[in-house]
């Protein structure tokens, strides 16, 4: 489908949604009595219409299908550290005719398809993300919509990480969005398997590792990084020695490692 057919074919349903809005708001809250209180609600549910029609049409698309689409594929995908040199991050998965499919087409997205990917990449479900998830499945059914996939916060945020081993350095313009990430416990982890796909090219960036350090649940895999590397991670060796003395061995050894694979010879 062509996307004027398209378009076309979301505002019909669009039309179609503006018919049932009272029937949701009927079903919904059977205890509104009032006009102000009906118009209240109205608002809220054509508010959560409108952004889920937004997301399914914002995206990028190739061969008519969504970028979202093929990253489904990906969502059961794993992360691992290798026991072999380079002893460094990668992805695990199960080989599938629908995950062949999303890892070709992922190159034509190119950098269109960064917003997305540092979207899922720190995905966390609110409150509000649920009832929009509801919305969304009332919409498929009623309407035979197909909406954006419902996949839970740590498959987005694994799809997004196996989208950047696949890009590689082609998403290097997406770390100045990743390089924050660092800093924050509760994206750390993507963040360093994101960058470690990605190569990047500036030292600087490289030496961002070390913000993660601070995080012991991702420190040994931050350490990982750093050593996948090599010299250019040099600049980290006086963070790393610090954590020749940790208390926590698997931390002690990650240190070790990854001097001995960062000094310049």
């Amino acid at each position: 489908m062509n996307s004027s057919r398209h378009v076309g074919r979301s505002r019909h349903q669009l039309g179609r949604l503006s018919q049932w809005l009272r029937t949701i708001v009927l079903s919904g809250v059977p205890r509104i009595k009032s006009a102000r209180q009906w118009e209240a609600v109205s608002i809220v549910v054509a508010g959560l219409i409108l952004v889920t029609v937004f997301q399914m049409y914002r995206e990028p698309t190739w061969r008519g299908v969504r970028l979202s689409t093929y990253l489904e594929a990906f969502a059961q995908d794993g992360t691992t550290q290798l026991t072999e040199p380079s002893f460094g991050l990668a992805v695990t998965f199960q080989p599938s005719a629908a995950r062949s499919r999303a890892w070709e087409a992922l190159p034509h997205f190119g950098t269109n398809s960064i917003p997305t990917l540092i979207e899922w990449l720190q995905a966390r479900d609110s409150s509000f993300d649920k009832k929009l998830a509801q919305l969304r499945h009332w919409l498929e059914i009623k309407f035979s919509l197909r909406t954006a996939a419902r996949l839970t916060d740590r498959q987005k945020r694994q799809a997004a990480i196996t989208a950047f081993s696949r890009l590689g350095r082609d998403a290097e313009p997406a770390l100045p969005l990743i390089l924050p990430l660092l800093n924050d416990p509760r994206s750390a982890r993507e963040a360093i398997f994101a960058l470690s796909f990605i190569v990047p090219s500036r030292s600087e960036d490289i030496l961002a590792l070390t913000n993660a350090l601070a995080f012991p649940h991702c420190e040994v895999e931050a350490m990982a990084a750093l050593a996948s590397f090599g010299d250019k991670s040099s600049r980290a060796a006086a963070v790393l020695r610090r954590r020749l003395e940790s208390t926590n061995a698997a931390v002690r050894g990650a240190a070790a490692a990854t001097l001995a694979r960062i000094s310049k010879r």
